[in-house]
């Protein structure tokens, strides 16, 4: 599924058409194609193993793709009788363990690109104020913290004034609250450079929370590319209902725009009729638990976030059900409560689990 937008073809950095790689005997790429807009910052999301780094060499010119075309800005860089070299693509990339040359300073590391260059010297005072390394360009990279290693590896990354930036995972050496902070001052930097960004995750709320569009991956191929809130409101299959963020799911039976199930009918999204059996697909957060003595449903048990909480109950019916809350309501195990269903569901097929919501 390629989501082209509204703008032409001259509006893109990168088109990737029907690429195929294959290692032996083993697809890892197959029929793969995304489109990314100038200055757009997309996310390939996707389990281990579902292709992501592969894209990026293939795209950077690290590797050649067995079949299929890949053009960036306009100009074609692989394809049939066609492989232009890493050096020769405009393309930056940021490794997941950044490779710094440890026996290069902080400037000679961001400048590592532009040795030939005739402003180096400024390009690269530019690029270290950029990313918030100004006056550190005599440090090495062991006298660096992690987050201060990681702005060096994009400042290399960022000096040549690349069409495109790659980041492959940069993030997941750091530890969780300076992961949360870097990332968001990546992002912010990338926007001030006018950055075209492919970024590869195999964490759902970093790729929700930083990109302006996710494809989602697996298998090799893109299943889905949407913004967050359309990812997260009406995934495209049942698979990425479940992948990205909790979903709670309930047998029932579809007639257009509404389903009836276990807590009754529920609304479907206009764009996303469903009919016949189904499996309803309920965000924890679209569900309200309010105290009833009489209540349909037990609270089982309760996880305390700080910022907010998830709350696991069971319907008589034997259904278990998530239902997340505000960090201020206090419901205890055993409590009886009846559910309230807040937001459209978005209703999958039963007898096909997997495949794409009918229309």
């Amino acid at each position: 599924m390629i989501d082209r937008g509204q703008k032409g073809m001259s509006d893109l950095a990168i088109r990737c058409r029907d690429l195929v790689r294959r290692y032996d005997n083993l697809i890892v790429l197959e029929n793969f194609s995304l489109e990314v807009r100038k200055g757009e910052f997309v996310a390939l999301l996707g389990a281990s193993g579902c292709g992501k780094t592969t894209t990026l060499r293939l795209i950077a010119g690290f590797d050649r793709p067995d079949s299929g075309s890949i053009d960036i800005a306009g100009r074609r860089v692989a394809g049939p009788g066609t492989f232009v070299p890493p050096e020769r693509r405009r393309v930056g990339m940021v490794f997941q363990e950044y490779a710094l040359f440890p026996h290069l300073t902080v400037a000679g590391n961001a400048g590592y690109g532009l040795r030939r260059a005739p402003d180096r010297e400024r390009r690269v005072r530019e690029t270290l104020e950029l990313v918030g390394l100004d006056g550190l360009g005599e440090r090495m990279p062991h006298e660096l913290s992690g987050g201060q290693q990681q702005r060096v590896a994009l400042a290399r990354a960022l000096a040549p004034q690349p069409d495109v930036i790659l980041l492959d995972e940069p993030f997941s050496n750091l530890d969780a609250a300076l992961r949360v902070r870097l990332r968001t001052e990546v992002r912010a930097i990338l926007q001030q450079a006018g950055a075209t960004t492919i970024f590869v995750t195999h964490d759902q709320a970093e790729a929700l929370s930083l990109a302006d569009r996710v494809a989602v991956m697996e298998g090799g191929r893109v299943i889905q590319v949407a913004s967050p809130e359309v990812l997260y409101r009406l995934p495209a299959t049942r698979e990425i209902a479940e992948f990205v963020g909790e979903a709670n799911f309930i047998p029932g039976e579809a007639g257009g725009d509404r389903a009836s199930c276990a807590l009754g009918e529920i609304p479907l999204p206009l764009c996303r009729p469903a009919h016949g059996p189904v499996d309803v697909m309920l965000r924890p957060e679209w569900l309200e638990a309010r105290p009833a003595p009489e209540g349909k449903a037990v609270v089982i048990r309760r996880l305390y976030f700080g910022h907010d909480q998830l709350m696991e109950v069971r319907t008589g019916g034997g259904l278990t059900l998530q239902v997340r809350l505000g960090p201020h309501d206090a419901f205890e195990p055993g409590e009886r409560v009846d559910l309230v269903v807040t937001h459209p569901a978005v209703a999958y097929p039963r007898e096909s689990k997997g495949a794409t919501p009918r229309t």
